[in-house]
C-alpha cells in the first residue's frame, strides 16, 4: 500500500512536470518582447483604442485611448500578430495615465510633430471611409478635427492661407482640403445626423 501510494505520487509529479515543460513555449511567446534602438513616437487611428497588459487580443485592458493619441513605443513583441486582416508587431507603449501597456501596430502610425496636420488629415479620411462607425466614433472624429483646426489657428503666425486650405511650415494642405469653417460645417452636419440617427433607433 504505501509502495502503490509513492508509485502515485510520483506518477502525479511527472504529470506536472511534463505539463510544465508544454505550456512553456507558450508564457514564453505571450511575455516575450524585444527592446526598440529609440523611443518610437505613434498615434492611434481608431476611437477607444484598448491598451492591454500583454501583446494579445485576450488580455486584460489596461485603458482605452482616444483617436489621434499621441504615445511612446518603448518595446515590441518578439512575434508579429495578425487582426482583422491587418499583420504587424504588439508595441509595449508609455501611456497617457503614466501605465505602460500594449497596443496593436496595425492600427498605430509613426508620428511626427512636424506632420502632425498631414497625419491628422490622413487619420480622418480614413476613419470618414470606414463602415459601421457609431456615435462615439463620429464624437472622436469631430474632437479630434476641432482640436488640429484650433492647433492651426494657434499657430496662425506660422500658417498662411492657400485657397482652398492652410499650409503649416510647408506641410500639405491642411484637413481634407477644405477650409476651416467648411469643415467645421461638414463635421456638425455629421454630428447632427448621428444624434438625430442615434434617436431614431431608440425610439424605433
Amino acid at each position: 500500500m504505501i509502495y502503490m501510494n509513492h508509485v502515485m505520487k510520483l506518477q502525479h509529479l511527472i504529470f506536472a512536470f511534463v505539463l510544465a515543460i508544454g505550456n512553456a513555449p507558450l508564457l514564453v511567446a505571450q511575455t516575450d518582447e524585444e527592446g526598440l534602438d529609440a523611443t518610437q513616437a505613434k498615434i492611434t487611428t481608431v476611437s477607444a483604442m484598448r491598451a492591454r497588459k500583454s501583446p494579445q487580443v485576450a488580455a486584460e485592458e489596461v485603458v482605452r485611448l482616444k483617436l489621434g493619441t499621441v504615445v511612446n513605443a518603448v518595446a515590441r513583441s518578439a512575434n508579429q500578430d495578425t487582426i482583422g486582416g491587418k499583420t504587424d508587431y504588439w508595441y509595449r507603449v508609455d501611456l497617457p495615465n503614466g501605465q505602460s501597456g500594449w497596443l496593436f501596430g496595425g492600427l498605430l502610425l509613426d508620428y511626427s510633430a512636424s506632420k502632425r496636420q498631414e497625419l491628422v488629415r490622413q487619420i480622418i479620411e480614413a476613419r470618414l471611409k470606414a463602415e459601421n462607425t457609431d456615435f462615439s466614433d463620429r464624437q472622436e472624429i469631430y474632437n479630434l478635427a476641432t482640436n488640429s483646426l484650433n492647433e492651426a489657428k494657434d499657430v496662425s503666425t506660422r500658417a498662411e492661407a492657400a485657397g482652398d486650405g492652410w499650409i503649416l511650415n510647408g506641410a500639405k494642405r491642411f484637413v481634407l482640403h477644405l477650409q476651416p469653417e467648411v469643415f467645421r460645417l461638414l463635421m456638425d452636419g455629421i454630428m447632427v445626423a448621428a444624434g438625430i440617427s442615434l434617436l431614431w433607433t431608440a425610439f424605433s
